[in-house]
Protein backbone atom coordinates (compact mmCIF):
# COMPACT_ATOMS: atom_id res chain seq x y z
CA UNK A 1 0.00 0.00 0.00
CA UNK A 2 2.67 2.68 0.97
CA UNK A 3 4.50 1.92 -2.18
CA UNK A 4 0.78 2.29 -4.04
CA UNK A 5 0.68 5.59 -2.71
CA UNK A 6 4.04 7.08 -2.96
CA UNK A 7 4.00 5.93 -7.10
CA UNK A 8 0.22 7.90 -7.33
CA UNK A 9 1.91 10.97 -5.89
CA UNK A 10 5.05 10.65 -8.49
CA UNK A 11 2.41 10.47 -11.16
CA UNK A 12 0.65 13.51 -10.03
CA UNK A 13 3.97 15.44 -10.45
CA UNK A 14 4.85 14.68 -13.72
CA UNK A 15 1.37 14.76 -14.97
CA UNK A 16 1.47 18.29 -13.06
CA UNK A 17 4.70 19.16 -14.82
CA UNK A 18 3.15 18.26 -18.47
CA UNK A 19 -0.46 20.70 -17.88
CA UNK A 20 2.81 23.21 -17.71
CA UNK A 21 4.53 22.27 -20.55
CA UNK A 22 2.57 23.83 -23.42
CA UNK A 23 2.52 21.53 -26.40
CA UNK A 24 1.46 23.91 -29.04
CA UNK A 25 5.08 25.68 -28.53
CA UNK A 26 8.65 24.28 -29.32
CA UNK A 27 10.25 22.60 -26.37
CA UNK A 28 14.59 23.48 -27.12
CA UNK A 29 16.91 21.07 -25.38
CA UNK A 30 20.07 23.16 -25.86
CA UNK A 31 20.56 26.89 -24.67
CA UNK A 32 22.54 27.44 -27.41
CA UNK A 33 20.04 26.47 -29.91
CA UNK A 34 17.53 28.37 -27.99
CA UNK A 35 19.36 31.38 -28.53
CA UNK A 36 19.69 31.70 -31.80
CA UNK A 37 15.60 32.44 -31.86
CA UNK A 38 15.77 34.70 -28.44
CA UNK A 39 12.46 35.88 -27.59
CA UNK A 40 10.38 33.72 -29.47
CA UNK A 41 11.30 30.36 -26.90
CA UNK A 42 9.15 29.83 -24.39
CA UNK A 43 9.75 26.41 -23.18
CA UNK A 44 13.55 24.32 -21.96
CA UNK A 45 14.30 21.30 -20.77
CA UNK A 46 17.67 20.22 -19.99
CA UNK A 47 16.81 17.22 -18.16
CA UNK A 48 19.83 14.84 -17.16
CA UNK A 49 22.71 16.70 -18.82
CA UNK A 50 24.73 16.26 -16.27
CA UNK A 51 24.69 20.21 -15.94
CA UNK A 52 26.93 22.15 -12.80
CA UNK A 53 25.40 25.46 -14.17
CA UNK A 54 23.71 27.51 -17.05
CA UNK A 55 25.39 29.41 -20.05
CA UNK A 56 25.20 32.51 -19.34
CA UNK A 57 23.34 32.91 -22.62
CA UNK A 58 20.02 31.63 -21.11
CA UNK A 59 19.52 35.30 -19.68
CA UNK A 60 18.63 36.14 -23.49
CA UNK A 61 15.82 34.01 -23.46
CA UNK A 62 13.77 36.85 -22.04
CA UNK A 63 9.90 35.18 -22.04
CA UNK A 64 11.17 31.48 -21.32
CA UNK A 65 8.09 30.62 -18.68
CA UNK A 66 9.11 26.43 -18.14
CA UNK A 67 12.72 25.56 -17.00
CA UNK A 68 13.31 21.85 -16.68
CA UNK A 69 16.69 21.23 -14.94
CA UNK A 70 15.63 17.61 -13.54
CA UNK A 71 18.11 15.06 -12.74
CA UNK A 72 21.72 17.43 -13.50
CA UNK A 73 24.28 18.32 -10.70
CA UNK A 74 23.76 21.70 -9.40
CA UNK A 75 24.59 22.78 -5.78
CA UNK A 76 23.21 25.94 -5.96
CA UNK A 77 20.54 27.83 -7.80
CA UNK A 78 21.74 29.13 -10.54
CA UNK A 79 21.84 33.07 -10.69
CA UNK A 80 21.10 33.56 -14.36
CA UNK A 81 17.53 32.80 -13.40
CA UNK A 82 16.60 35.04 -11.61
CA UNK A 83 16.96 37.81 -14.55
CA UNK A 84 14.43 35.50 -16.22
CA UNK A 85 10.92 37.49 -15.39
CA UNK A 86 7.58 35.40 -16.68
CA UNK A 87 9.08 32.37 -15.50
CA UNK A 88 6.50 30.07 -14.31
CA UNK A 89 7.44 26.70 -14.10
CA UNK A 90 11.21 25.83 -12.58
CA UNK A 91 12.05 22.19 -11.61
CA UNK A 92 15.38 21.24 -10.06
CA UNK A 93 13.87 17.73 -8.97
CA UNK A 94 16.45 15.05 -8.18
CA UNK A 95 19.95 17.72 -8.00
CA UNK A 96 22.03 18.59 -5.05
CA UNK A 97 20.79 21.99 -4.03
CA UNK A 98 21.29 22.66 -0.31
CA UNK A 99 19.23 26.03 -0.14
CA UNK A 100 16.47 27.87 -1.24
CA UNK A 101 18.21 31.54 -1.71
CA UNK A 102 16.79 34.99 -1.06
CA UNK A 103 16.97 36.20 -4.35
CA UNK A 104 13.72 33.49 -4.72
CA UNK A 105 11.56 36.22 -4.59
CA UNK A 106 12.64 37.98 -7.61
CA UNK A 107 10.38 35.05 -9.58
CA UNK A 108 7.28 36.68 -8.98
CA UNK A 109 5.45 34.88 -11.56
CA UNK A 110 6.80 31.71 -10.35
CA UNK A 111 3.28 29.00 -10.54
CA UNK A 112 5.34 26.03 -10.02
CA UNK A 113 8.07 24.90 -8.43
CA UNK A 114 9.49 21.60 -7.62
CA UNK A 115 12.49 20.89 -5.40
CA UNK A 116 11.86 17.79 -4.51
CA UNK A 117 14.96 15.02 -4.13
CA UNK A 118 17.74 17.51 -3.02
CA UNK A 119 19.35 18.80 0.19
CA UNK A 120 17.51 21.94 1.84
CA UNK A 121 16.96 21.88 4.91
CA UNK A 122 14.50 25.21 5.29
CA UNK A 123 12.54 27.08 3.29
CA UNK A 124 13.07 31.05 3.92
CA UNK A 125 11.17 33.72 4.31
CA UNK A 126 11.20 34.80 1.23
CA UNK A 127 8.91 32.32 0.13
CA UNK A 128 6.18 34.70 1.14
CA UNK A 129 6.48 37.09 -1.28
CA UNK A 130 5.60 34.72 -4.46
CA UNK A 131 1.79 35.39 -4.72
CA UNK A 132 1.23 33.32 -7.68
CA UNK A 133 2.77 29.92 -6.40
CA UNK A 134 0.48 27.19 -6.65
CA UNK A 135 2.43 23.95 -6.63
CA UNK A 136 5.42 23.48 -4.55
CA UNK A 137 6.99 20.17 -4.19
CA UNK A 138 10.10 20.07 -1.75
CA UNK A 139 9.34 16.29 -0.49
CA UNK A 140 12.94 14.13 -0.04
CA UNK A 141 15.06 16.62 1.10
CA UNK A 142 16.48 17.18 4.52
CA UNK A 143 13.38 19.81 5.45
CA UNK A 144 13.75 20.47 9.37
CA UNK A 145 12.52 24.29 9.24
CA UNK A 146 9.39 25.84 7.67
CA UNK A 147 9.14 29.54 7.58
CA UNK A 148 6.08 31.32 9.11
CA UNK A 149 5.61 33.46 5.79
CA UNK A 150 4.47 30.17 4.25
CA UNK A 151 1.21 31.55 4.93
CA UNK A 152 1.41 34.30 2.34
CA UNK A 153 1.26 32.19 -0.45
CA UNK A 154 -2.48 32.59 -0.86
CA UNK A 155 -2.43 30.71 -4.25
CA UNK A 156 -0.67 27.64 -3.18
CA UNK A 157 -3.20 24.34 -3.89
CA UNK A 158 -0.49 21.70 -3.81
CA UNK A 159 2.40 21.50 -1.47
CA UNK A 160 4.15 17.91 -0.63
CA UNK A 161 6.81 17.73 2.09
CA UNK A 162 7.11 14.26 2.13
CA UNK A 163 10.46 12.31 3.32
CA UNK A 164 12.23 14.99 5.63
CA UNK A 165 12.61 15.91 8.82
CA UNK A 166 10.09 17.90 9.75
CA UNK A 167 9.16 18.05 14.20
CA UNK A 168 6.40 20.44 13.43
CA UNK A 169 4.59 22.92 11.24
CA UNK A 170 3.91 26.48 11.55
CA UNK A 171 0.66 27.66 12.18
CA UNK A 172 0.42 29.86 9.41
CA UNK A 173 -0.18 26.82 7.10
CA UNK A 174 -3.90 26.37 7.69
CA UNK A 175 -3.86 29.88 6.56
CA UNK A 176 -3.79 28.48 2.59
CA UNK A 177 -7.31 28.79 2.10
CA UNK A 178 -6.78 27.69 -1.14
CA UNK A 179 -4.13 24.54 -0.47
CA UNK A 180 -6.32 20.70 -1.78
CA UNK A 181 -3.46 18.90 -1.10
CA UNK A 182 -1.00 18.54 1.53
CA UNK A 183 1.46 15.78 2.14
CA UNK A 184 3.62 15.46 5.40
CA UNK A 185 3.85 11.65 5.34
CA UNK A 186 7.83 9.74 6.77
CA UNK A 187 8.59 12.69 8.58
CA UNK A 188 9.19 13.38 12.58
CA UNK A 189 5.65 15.06 13.80
CA UNK A 190 5.06 13.81 17.22
CA UNK A 191 1.54 15.65 17.99
CA UNK A 192 -0.56 18.19 15.76
CA UNK A 193 -1.01 21.16 16.24
CA UNK A 194 -5.19 22.04 16.64
CA UNK A 195 -4.54 25.73 15.17
CA UNK A 196 -3.92 24.43 11.77
CA UNK A 197 -6.92 21.95 11.35
CA UNK A 198 -8.89 25.32 9.60
CA UNK A 199 -8.13 24.34 6.46
CA UNK A 200 -11.38 25.65 3.45
CA UNK A 201 -10.43 23.79 0.55
CA UNK A 202 -8.14 20.56 1.68
CA UNK A 203 -9.28 16.73 -0.16
CA UNK A 204 -6.41 15.26 0.71
CA UNK A 205 -4.61 15.11 3.77
CA UNK A 206 -1.33 12.65 3.92
CA UNK A 207 -0.12 11.93 7.67
CA UNK A 208 1.65 8.28 7.05
CA UNK A 209 4.79 7.15 8.71
CA UNK A 210 5.16 9.67 11.73
CA UNK A 211 4.96 8.90 15.39
CA UNK A 212 1.52 10.57 15.59
CA UNK A 213 -0.03 9.21 18.73
CA UNK A 214 -3.42 11.26 18.99
CA UNK A 215 -5.68 12.70 16.36
CA UNK A 216 -7.22 15.50 17.99
CA UNK A 217 -10.84 16.63 17.61
CA UNK A 218 -10.16 19.53 15.89
CA UNK A 219 -9.78 16.70 12.38
CA UNK A 220 -13.31 16.93 12.15
CA UNK A 221 -13.37 20.59 11.42
CA UNK A 222 -11.99 19.69 7.52
CA UNK A 223 -15.04 19.14 5.98
CA UNK A 224 -13.71 19.35 2.46
CA UNK A 225 -11.47 16.39 2.99
CA UNK A 226 -12.07 13.23 0.68
CA UNK A 227 -8.62 11.26 1.02
CA UNK A 228 -7.46 11.11 4.59
CA UNK A 229 -4.04 8.66 5.34
CA UNK A 230 -2.64 7.91 9.04
CA UNK A 231 -0.79 4.81 8.24
CA UNK A 232 2.17 3.72 10.31
CA UNK A 233 1.73 6.05 13.32
CA UNK A 234 0.88 4.91 16.66
CA UNK A 235 -2.31 6.02 17.15
CA UNK A 236 -4.66 4.28 19.68
CA UNK A 237 -7.59 6.01 19.56
CA UNK A 238 -9.98 7.77 16.64
CA UNK A 239 -11.58 10.79 17.70
CA UNK A 240 -15.25 11.10 17.54
CA UNK A 241 -15.12 14.17 14.97
CA UNK A 242 -14.06 12.16 12.71
CA UNK A 243 -17.28 10.93 11.74
CA UNK A 244 -18.51 14.62 10.66
CA UNK A 245 -15.92 14.06 7.57
CA UNK A 246 -19.08 13.22 5.59
CA UNK A 247 -17.46 13.60 2.33
CA UNK A 248 -14.55 11.44 2.72
CA UNK A 249 -13.70 8.49 0.76
CA UNK A 250 -10.31 7.06 1.25
CA UNK A 251 -9.70 6.87 5.25
CA UNK A 252 -6.50 4.58 5.79
CA UNK A 253 -5.42 3.86 9.26
CA UNK A 254 -3.15 0.62 8.79
CA UNK A 255 -0.23 -0.30 11.26
CA UNK A 256 -1.37 1.93 14.43
CA UNK A 257 -2.65 0.71 17.63
CA UNK A 258 -6.57 0.52 16.98
CA UNK A 259 -9.10 -1.36 18.87
CA UNK A 260 -12.06 0.61 18.36
CA UNK A 261 -13.66 2.68 15.90
CA UNK A 262 -16.19 5.39 16.85
CA UNK A 263 -19.86 4.59 17.21
CA UNK A 264 -20.98 7.37 14.28
CA UNK A 265 -18.49 5.65 12.05
CA UNK A 266 -21.67 5.04 9.86
CA UNK A 267 -21.78 8.75 9.33
CA UNK A 268 -19.21 8.57 7.06
CA UNK A 269 -21.54 7.82 4.06
CA UNK A 270 -19.26 8.78 1.29
CA UNK A 271 -16.06 6.09 2.34
CA UNK A 272 -15.46 3.79 -0.01
CA UNK A 273 -12.45 2.72 1.22
CA UNK A 274 -11.57 1.64 4.62
CA UNK A 275 -8.06 -0.07 5.13
CA UNK A 276 -7.69 -1.11 8.45
CA UNK A 277 -4.48 -4.04 8.61
CA UNK A 278 -2.39 -3.94 11.44
CA UNK A 279 -4.19 -3.37 13.89
CA UNK A 280 -6.35 -4.83 17.17
CA UNK A 281 -9.86 -5.07 16.47
CA UNK A 282 -11.46 -7.87 17.75
CA UNK A 283 -14.03 -10.07 15.71
CA UNK A 284 -17.29 -8.27 16.90
CA UNK A 285 -15.78 -5.34 16.50
CA UNK A 286 -14.65 -5.99 12.86
CA UNK A 287 -18.29 -7.26 12.26
CA UNK A 288 -19.84 -3.99 13.81
CA UNK A 289 -17.61 -2.16 11.33
CA UNK A 290 -18.51 -3.96 8.38
CA UNK A 291 -22.51 -3.96 9.20
CA UNK A 292 -22.07 0.05 9.89
CA UNK A 293 -20.55 0.66 6.93
CA UNK A 294 -22.45 -1.82 4.35
CA UNK A 295 -21.10 -0.10 0.92
CA UNK A 296 -17.55 0.52 1.53
CA UNK A 297 -14.28 -1.75 1.10
CA UNK A 298 -12.58 -3.08 4.28
CA UNK A 299 -9.44 -4.58 4.53
CA UNK A 300 -8.14 -5.65 8.69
Amino acid sequence: MKNLLIVILFFSIYTCSAQYAKSNEKVFTSISTAAQFSGRVTQLNLRDQKLFYLNDSITELTNLTFVNLMGNNFEAWDNSLFSLKKVEVINYYGNHIIEIPAEIKKQKKIVKLDLANNNIKRIPDEIGALKNLKFLFISLNQLELISTEIGKCKALESLDLHNNQLSFLPESISHLSSLTNLNIGYNQLNELDVNWFGFKSLTYLNLEANSINMLPEEVGRIKSLKSLILSDNQIVEIPNSICDLTNLELLILSNNQLKVLPLNISNLYSLSTLILTGNDFSTDEKIRIQEALPNCYIAF
